[in-house]
């Protein structure tokens, strides 16, 4: 599919990532994680949490939305600061998602 994987170095111990083009900027790219493992299920609490959440939804929408006009994507340093610029909201998402599984248990 065109996906080169662009070391990292420690970090490849646990989250592997591939982009295409391998060249910046690269328009398109992917992380692998195990089956089953703690960033998979992370995953797919916030996925989740967005999909019952339409207000959170737009509010990362509009995070995103704004980091990308700060943080243009041309070389690996200002797509990691996007990437971090989200870590907050995502990290609440999370614990969110946490409390609403509680309640319903």
């Amino acid at each position: 599919m065109g996906y080169t994987h662009f070391p990292l170095g420690d970090f490849d111990l646990v989250y592997p990532f591939f982009k295409r083009p391998y060249t910046w900027p690269s328009t398109h790219h992917v992380h692998l994680c195990v089956s089953g493992s703690e960033q998979e299920q992370d995953h797919i609490a916030f996925r989740d949490y967005l999909r019952c959440n339409p207000a959170a939804a737009a509010a990362y929408v509009e995070l995103k939305r704004g980091l990308a006009a700060v943080h243009h994507g041309l070389t690996m340093q200002s797509q990691e600061q996007y990437s971090l610029a989200k870590t907050a909201f995502i990290r609440s998402a999370l614990s969110e998602s946490l409390v609403q599984a509680m309640r319903t248990r």
